[in-house]
């Protein structure tokens, strides 16, 4: 029986230590300000898509890099979803909505392709690849980056 106590004590602390260094890594994230990505599957245009992420105390996600790119793509349901990338400013010179020269991009073949004077971008649940699109059209949704 002691023994068993001694086992069932053991297993205790490592759970503690397994909690709190758990704890510790999810306080590290958060004062790093991991994004935290969220798609909100309602049609809205661009600009509505955008309004919606910022009443979450966010902003439509911005994506910089292939990691971040994966990290969104198994969120995704069918359909297009706007994501917080336009060329409004200067036609072919595609920005994240925050400001600064897009550093990152995953266009699908043909994109952009600017039909008809398309400014804004929307990811394709189905690939996850890039294509623009008229802002003021309905999509399927936003990405949303919720940062901590």
């Amino acid at each position: 029986m002691h023994t068993m106590m001694g086992n069932d004590k053991s297993t205790m602390i490592r759970f503690r230590l397994q909690f709190f260094l758990w704890l510790g890594l999810l306080v590290e994230c958060i004062v790093k300000g991991t994004p935290t990505y969220v798609v909100v599957e309602m049609s809205m245009d661009w600009h509505d898509a955008k309004t919606e992420c910022e009443s979450r105390s966010g902003k439509l996600a911005e994506i910089h890099s292939q990691a971040e790119q994966n990290e969104i793509e198994p969120l995704l349901p069918s359909g297009s979803y706007w994501i917080g990338v336009n060329d409004m400013n200067d036609e072919d010179r595609f920005e994240y909505a925050t400001g600064g020269r897009i550093t990152y991009n995953n266009w699908d073949d043909g994109q952009p392709n600017n039909f008809l004077n398309q400014d804004c971008v929307v990811l394709q649940g189905e690939s996850g690849s890039w294509n623009d699109d008229w802002c003021n059209v309905d999509s399927s949704g936003a990405v949303c980056d919720i940062t901590s």
